[in-house]
């Protein structure tokens, strides 16, 4: 949607970044993404750069934990007796960026 206004609503170059804050490096307790016009950056762009990360970046590793080993069943308990739940990796378990710690 973002990019489509920006495509659209005219005064935006062809270069579009979105951004993501990053936990612990913001002020605002909810989820928000910057749409910034990459020919157009202003000081404020690399001063900030330490808490925002690639929108692509994010997404990859949401793709690469969606699609990990990582799985968990469930049993329903029933009285007196417990839930079982198996976690095959309870580790990040990704190949690349953040999750490949």
């Amino acid at each position: 949607a973002a990019l489509h206004y920006a495509r659209n609503v005219g005064g935006w170059s062809d270069e579009i970044g979105l951004y993501v804050n990053i936990f612990g490096h913001n002020k605002v307790n909810s989820l928000f993404i910057h749409v910034v016009d990459l020919s157009e950056l202003g000081p404020g762009f690399g001063f900030q750069s330490f808490k925002n990360c690639p929108l692509d970046a994010v997404l990859k590793v949401l793709r690469e934990e969606a699609a990990s080993q990582v799985s968990a069943t469930t049993v329903a308990p029933q009285v007196g007796h417990r839930m079982t739940v198996q976690i095959s990796n309870p580790f990040f378990a990704g190949t690349d960026g953040a999750t490949s710690v």
